[in-house]
């Protein structure tokens, strides 16, 4: 079953075409990369598929729905959640606030139903209560769960932000280059955790980091000026040469090119 599917996706910023009839499909529990050199149209890609851009042309659909141009919170609401290069969080939170404040954005209750303490919406605080503490669990910060999430070290704050996707409960989650900044042990920490996630979502991530996209992702699609240049499996992948040609002079990782 196809999870993702962008059809000739093309964004215009005046005369820039940062995206270029591209076309993929992400399966059911697949984890796939996008790669490509800086500028390469990668965020862009992201921006429109999670509904905080509206393409110039093309198509996105998720698990059979055509999602094109919906809003955000709406494309959210149906099961797709992402993070983003810059940390996202409340910095003044705790961390277990911090991810409840993201579980409760699917609640059903109302602010009424809850001040009237209705069965049905205790029922579902308590419901969202166990999901915030399975998600920490999950990450490996339950027992962070009352420090303030700007007290927490930089790995770990990377952690709290994908604790706080997941919290949506969503199906296809899109990480943003989640080990930027990290040490070697760090980003296998993630690496470790995106494996875990395999089982119950699917993974769109964006990485310059190669022994990430090379030790977790199924198949990875490269972009280069807007364009897909490449799609298939990571070995193969690495030695295509259009690949190597458009990374030639940037700052990819030795490995792509071995």
């Amino acid at each position: 079953m196809s999870m993702l599917d962008v059809a000739h996706l093309t964004k215009h910023f005046g005369g820039v075409r940062a995206l270029d009839d591209v076309t993929f499909s992400v399966a059911s529990g697949e984890v796939v990369g996008l790669i490509g050199p800086n500028g390469a149209g990668k965020t862009t890609c992201f921006n429109v598929i999670a509904g905080a851009l509206k393409p110039t042309s093309g198509t996105v659909k998720f698990a059979g729905t055509d999602v094109t141009g919906w809003s955000a919170d709406r494309i959210s609401r149906l099961g797709v959640a992402r993070t983003f290069q810059n940390i996202a969080m409340f910095p003044e939170l705790t961390v277990w606030d911090n991810v409840y404040a993201a579980a409760v954005t699917r609640m059903k209750a109302g602010y009424l139903q809850c001040v009237l303490g209705l069965p049905w919406a205790r029922a579902e605080a308590r419901t969202l209560e166990s999901v915030v503490w399975d998600t920490l669990a999950l990450v490996g910060l339950a027992e962070e769960a009352d420090t303030v999430s700007s007290q927490l070290p930089y790995g770990y704050q990377r952690r709290l932000e994908i604790a706080r996707a997941l919290a949506t409960r969503p199906r296809l989650i899109l990480l943003d280059e989640p080990v930027a900044g990290m040490n070697a042990s760090e980003t296998a920490d993630i690496m470790a955790l995106i494996r875990k996630l395999r089982s119950e979502h699917t993974v769109l991530v964006i990485e310059h980091d190669m022994s990430l996209v090379m030790g977790v992702c199924d198949r990875v699609i490269v972009l280069d000026n807007g364009k897909k240049i490449a799609d298939g499996e990571p070995d193969t992948v690495q030695r295509d040469e259009r690949v190597i040609q458009a990374y030639l002079g940037g700052d990819i990782d030795a490995e792509l090119i071995a």
